[in-house]
């Protein structure tokens, strides 16, 4: 893998990678060109040999020269952001805390809050440690939302706020 640094440079500023050598035989990519491509999920993704990179991944091999053991997490939530300086080495649990936009089933419109049919009231629960843990039932879903970012506040402390 430690060839890849021989064709790709990586900007730590702006978390861009350019192509130095072109990587394909056809000479369809040009030095000097930005590498890769954005998947459907907002990460940008390089090819390379035939085989598939994760920018972010990279970031962190080029910067750390090992590619990390653990999940990285982009602080401010933003896939393509790949300076170094917005990733961090996590654990899927930690990584999983900073979220903050619900679902797109969800149909309070609020992180961590649902409707109980049974109940006719806005529930809440969040996840921490491994556990549920509920937060109970509120007529509206803004009081629940209230009551479910303070837990948040409180159980996730990986979470960045926005």
């Amino acid at each position: 893998m430690q060839d890849i640094k021989d064709y790709l440079s990586y900007d730590k500023g702006t978390g861009i990678f350019t192509w130095d050598v072109s990587p394909s035989t056809n000479n369809s990519i040009k030095a000097g060109s930005t590498a890769g491509c954005t998947d459907p999920k907002g990460y940008i993704r390089i090819k390379y040999k035939g085989k598939i990179y994760p920018a972010h991944r990279l970031a962190w091999y080029f910067t750390n020269g090992v590619m990390p053991a653990f999940p990285l997490d982009h602080i401010n939530q933003i896939p393509s952001d790949n300076r170094i300086c917005n990733l961090r080495l996590d654990t899927n649990r930690a990584n999983e805390q900073n979220v903050s936009r619900p679902q797109v089933n969800n149909t309070s419109g609020f992180l961590g809050v649902g409707w109980s049919k049974r109940d006719k009231k806005w529930r809440t629960q969040i996840w921490a440690n491994g556990k549920s843990i509920y937060l109970g039932q509120y007529n509206t879903p803004e009081e629940a939302r209230d009551v479910y970012l303070c837990a948040k506040r409180k159980y996730h402390p990986f979470w960045v706020e926005s």
